[in-house]
């Protein structure tokens, strides 16, 4: 995408070069000329580009959507991540949250491209753990429940706004715990998406990937070891009125 970033910037600068074309009446053939030359520019890197995109990078054993409170979709996006960072980052998080409304698109059963991924991740996001204070995390889960769940991993959260029934992290006695490391991406962590708790936290740390990039190297090393992708409910969010 950053090759085409740079085509674009190289168009604008051809047309900027051309001062008889932006007049009062335009010559149009000074326009065609233009046209046609960004166009034998552009040509070779779109055929290139559209091979990369199109390419099959791994198999899906279901067809995944996105949903409250969990769905097939939100979980696996928010699992790949999680266990990226277990295994990517010196500092283990523990728990992830990521954002309904970010992901795009659905997962087909089937061929999944690289331009499928790029559709249901078009946002240049980063992962980032963000280290807040056992009282942000208690208005986390409360915005959980609020909102009717968010995408999550190793988190179990089951109850409503007046009674909360059951708070779990995997490895983690959660009433000695002062602070939280969160695995969520740099707009969430900002306040995205009314995640105001994110705010002014302890430390913010950035692993310098994208979570796009995370993903199609998942679909990646899924195929490459004879796999498919494949996801499941297990109410790790449920939420009672």
């Amino acid at each position: 995408m950053k090759l085409l970033v740079s085509i674009l910037l190289l168009i604008i600068s051809l047309v900027a070069c051309q001062p008889k074309i932006i007049q009062s009446t335009y010559k149009m053939e000074e326009v065609n000329q233009t046209l046609s030359l960004t166009d034998s520019i552009i040509s070779p890197y779109k055929k290139s580009l559209d091979k990369e995109m199109k390419e099959v990078i791994c198999f899906s054993e279901q067809a995944m959507e996105k949903g409250q409170p969990e769905s097939l979709l939100g979980n696996w996006v928010a699992d790949l991540s999680f266990n990226y960072a277990k295994k990517s980052i010196n500092i283990n998080p523990h728990f992830c949250i990521l954002n309904y409304g970010g992901l795009r698109t659905s997962i087909p059963k089937g061929e999944i491209t690289k331009e499928r991924i790029y559709s249901l991740m078009p946002f240049d996001n980063e992962l980032v753990v963000v280290v807040i204070t056992k009282e942000k995390f208690n208005q986390l889960i409360k915005y959980l429940i609020n909102v009717g769940g968010q995408p999550t991993s190793n988190l179990i959260v089951s109850g409503s706004t007046e009674n909360i029934k059951q708070i779990k992290i995997e490895g983690v006695d959660i009433e000695s715990q002062k602070e939280f490391r969160v695995l969520t991406t740099d707009y969430l962590a900002k306040g995205g998406d009314k995640m105001d708790f994110f705010l002014n936290p302890i430390e913010v740390i950035y692993t310098n990937m994208k979570l796009r990039d995370v993903i199609i190297n998942h679909c990646i090393d899924t195929n490459s070891k004879g796999k498919k992708i494949s996801s499941q409910l297990d109410n790790r969010i449920s939420i009672n009125e």
